[in-house]
């Protein structure tokens, strides 16, 4: 079901799973993801959060919210709720637009803010505005590449905030760069890979919903 997910993904979306049981939950959703996100200090989602000003461990302790007895030994599996498949399913479709190969933690990222109404989105955006955090990721994704668009300025001939957080993740990336990621690309067509993606997600959640399962 995971083929598009890089490892670092994958861990997100099965730490997510681990995190929904810890805090008692019945599904897995938007606030779970980002807990996982948030756990991963070298990725360039977490970075961008940070140098924009985004304290992702006060996010961490407010999403952090148990709902009922902790289930983490249970070996049941969570179906994800409909803004965590639609986080997956936005997760591709980011990816692809961006024409990326693989989901990373920055396309999640990505996905959970689209999901404006959801806890998550609205911890996030707290800080720091839902378009500022958006367009800075994008730009540091493109940074990543090596191929980044021209600085945009302002009327008055600023360089747009984006490209302020793409330099000084530049520059943290060359203290320490084997902690950049690598992000690959692919030509293939979002709907067709959202449609096919979709149907895998719903396999995925019938699985759980089966008479006699938990």
């Amino acid at each position: 079901m995971f083929e598009r997910f890089s490892s670092e993904a994958r861990s997100i979306v099965v730490g997510a799973e681990q995190q929904a049981k810890e805090l008692g939950d019945t599904h897995v959703g938007p606030q779970h993801f980002v807990l996982c996100i948030v756990d991963l200090a070298d990725s360039l989602a977490v970075q961008t959060l940070t140098v924009l000003g985004v304290d992702v461990a006060a996010v961490r302790r407010e999403l952090a919210v148990r709902s009922g007895p902790s289930d983490a030994g249970s070996a049941t599996r969570l179906p994800f709720s409909p803004d965590g498949k639609m986080i997956l399913a936005t997760s591709l479709r980011e990816a692809l637009t961006l024409g990326d190969n693989r989901i990373t933690a920055e396309h999640l990222l990505l996905a959970v803010l689209g999901q404006a109404d959801s806890s998550a989105a609205q911890v996030l955006t707290r800080e720091c505005d839902h378009g500022r955090i958006r367009a800075s990721l994008l730009s540091a994704l493109e940074a990543e590449r090596g191929a980044p668009r021209s600085p945009a300025r302002s009327r008055h001939g600023a360089v747009q905030p984006e490209f302020e957080v793409v330099t000084a993740l530049q520059a943290e990336r060359a203290k320490n760069p084997q902690a950049a990621p690598t992000h690959t690309h692919n030509s293939g067509s979002p709907e067709m890979s959202t449609a096919i993606w979709d149907k895998q997600v719903q396999k995925h959640n019938a699985q759980y919903q089966q008479p006699g399962r938990n």
